[in-house]
């Protein structure tokens, strides 16, 4: 009955909340043979409070908070810092605080060892929802032993906001398949981590293992155990990995990613307390609408809206948006991205005022100028340098012109355009795009990567016109329903990394030659629209910069480019680009 003293090693349910440091200890022990001390480290200049929350399996739970000094250590262990919990089987552990970059871990004794106390390891997993080295979608535990004494248990945590399936495939050495198991991991809860010894999950093993835990729909961390005969373990987290489940046909999918943004001549939007309170609601609204999709988004802001919030936000009824001023909301509550976006002020400038509505900024270039008339590009455009209109100098940044002081790295492009968007890059896919003339080009030593948009415009929620008077050729998400449909029918390979994006607009009527268009109403009804090609996993809603990270993690950071001529819009498009530069 060994494996049942590795159970009372390994089981917590919270709802996730974006903090500026939230980190997971996937499983820490108190009981009478497993001991837990916890660690956190406060690397920074100002004191830290910080909130731990200890959580079972069975759904009983603790927290606490405590205060570290600058550059200090919380040691203790978890009968002393979580008394309440008292002994049974092992809990998750979250940190919690406003402050940014603390770190922590674990070490788990067992008591029982020869040894008196047999240490292991284990460092906490940053819960972002973002993919990283250590959550995504399946999680490879890459040895698990089941022979010559050996037992080993992985612990698998969903963190994601909804239940989950996980499936489990165990592979022998040679990559083949020993094992799919559909049913341990059924119906996971939040945070409410599944734990289990090899020996269960593949009864009478002939060889050590390699678990894949995989779930299409949900975002995974964990980490694995090693006991010797002994029981003395050894620990180490759970890595991200790439997976096609070798049981299931590939699907093409698109990564569509929604964005807004507003402007620097909106004083008369937000430029008074009245008129800002009215733009907020209407926001709330669309940040919601968004959500209840289960879509996200990239808000994109230039300074005046930044300036009218810090004027404001303080005087305002915040009930809607949890007791926080709306951009905390968006980061920390509903996981969007907030971009700094200019035209004549500047990004470190932006995202400078962004940091005093305590939030991050995100390092995604929310728009910048990419193109113009007169040149050889397709007869009469010429591709400018990008990098030099986003004011980017010879070190990467970009340094502020009102707040000198600030300096702020941009590392993805979104929205390449055109002034006016008569002819913006409207390509799809993801790649590093080289200065002027080689932006479609991929170079591997730059430093910022370009998530390609598709055609992201739609008559549906932005009018039938841009302001600059330019036709929107697509409506109802009729671009991305055209990329998909060209996956469906074997136009396009599977294993492509399609992009696409969708355009909405910041404020609540758009009005255009008699016509008025409510936008959150019509944003509404694309995403109505598109909800048959999200449930069936042809689309899924990822911000610019999670799109980066799968790109990297999932697809090896391959480029990937797809040219906008072989879309039914693209002549519309390109003849009318051609009438204004020809004016």
């Amino acid at each position: 009955m060994r494996w049942f003293w590795c159970l009372w090693l390994l089981g917590g349910g919270v709802l996730w909340a974006q903090q500026q440091s939230d980190l997971l200890l996937p499983w820490v022990s108190r009981n009478a043979q497993f001991e837990s001390l916890v660690f956190v480290n406060n690397p920074t200049d100002i004191p830290a409070e910080l909130t731990l929350t200890g959580l079972r399996a069975t759904g009983d739970g603790a927290s606490t908070t405590v205060t570290i000094n600058p550059r200090g250590s919380l040691k203790g262990f978890v009968r002393d810092l979580l008394p309440s919990m008292g002994e049974g089987s092992g809990m998750t552990i979250r940190v919690t605080s406003s402050t940014r970059d603390l770190t922590a871990g674990w070490v788990t004794n067992n008591l029982d060892a020869p040894s008196g106390r047999s240490p292991s390891q284990g460092l906490a997993v940053p819960v972002n929802l973002s993919p990283s080295d250590e959550i995504g979608q399946a999680l490879m535990f890459g040895h698990l032993p089941a022979t010559e004494g050996f037992t080993s248990a992985p612990v698998i945590v969903n963190i994601s906001e909804r239940p989950a399936d996980v499936t489990l495939y165990f592979f022998n050495n040679n990559g083949d398949v020993l094992h799919v198991d559909r049913s341990s991991a059924v119906a996971l809860e939040p945070f409410r981590p599944f734990a289990a010894v090899v020996s269960q999950l593949l009864p009478g093993a002939p060889e050590d293992v390699v678990l894949i835990a995989y779930s299409p729909n949900a975002t995974l961390a964990g980490c694995g155990f090693v006991f010797n005969s002994d029981l003395e373990p050894a620990l180490a987290n759970a890595r991200s990995v790439g997976f096609i489940p070798p049981d299931e046909p590939q699907q093409g999918k698109v990564y569509v990613t929604l964005f807004s943004h507003n402007e620097d001549s909106w004083t008369n939007v937000v430029g008074t307390r009245q008129a800002y309170t009215a733009y907020r609601e209407n926001l709330l609204q669309r940040l919601q609408l968004i959500q209840s999709y289960g879509a996200t988004l990239n808000w994109q802001s230039d300074h005046v809206v930044l300036e009218a919030m810090l004027a404001y936000e303080a005087g305002v009824d915040q009930s809607g948006s949890n007791g926080k001023n709306i951009v905390r909301y968006m980061v920390e509550d509903l996981a969007f991205s907030v971009d700094p976006h200019v035209h004549v002020s500047n990004f470190a400038d932006v995202a400078a005022l962004i940091e005093q509505l305590e939030v991050l900024p995100s390092n995604v270039l929310g728009g910048v100028r990419h193109v113009d008339c007169g040149g050889d590009y397709l007869g009469f455009l010429d591709l400018i340098d990008w990098r030099v209109e986003a004011g980017i100098n010879a070190t990467g940044t970009i340094v502020g012109r009102e707040n000198p002081n600030a300096v702020w790295r941009p590392g993805i492009l979104s929205v390449p355009a055109m002034g006016g968007h008569w002819f913006d890059d409207f390509s799809v896919g993801v790649w590093q795009p080289g200065a002027g003339a080689d932006f479609a080009e991929h170079d591997p030593n730059s430093d910022i990567v370009y998530v390609g948009q598709g055609y992201p415009h739609d008559s549906t929620n932005l009018g039938p016109n841009q302001a600059s008077g330019a036709r929107i050729y697509a409506e109802n998400g009729a671009f991305i329903k055209e990329l998909v449909g060209k996956l469906q029918d074997g136009s396009l390979a599977a294993d492509g990394f399609y992009t696409a994006s969708l355009h909405i607009r910041d404020n609540r009527i758009v009005r255009d030659g008699g016509v008025e268009i409510d936008v959150n109403a019509g944003l509404n009804q694309v995403l109505t629209e598109l909800a048959p090609l999200a449930a069936a996993g042809w689309i899924e809603y990822r911000t610019y910069g999670e799109v980066v990270a799968l790109w990297r993690q999932e697809y090896g950071a391959k480029p990937f480019r797809l040219g906008f001529e072989s879309f039914s819009m693209y002549q519309d498009v390109r003849d009318q680009a051609a009438d204004f530069c020809a004016r």
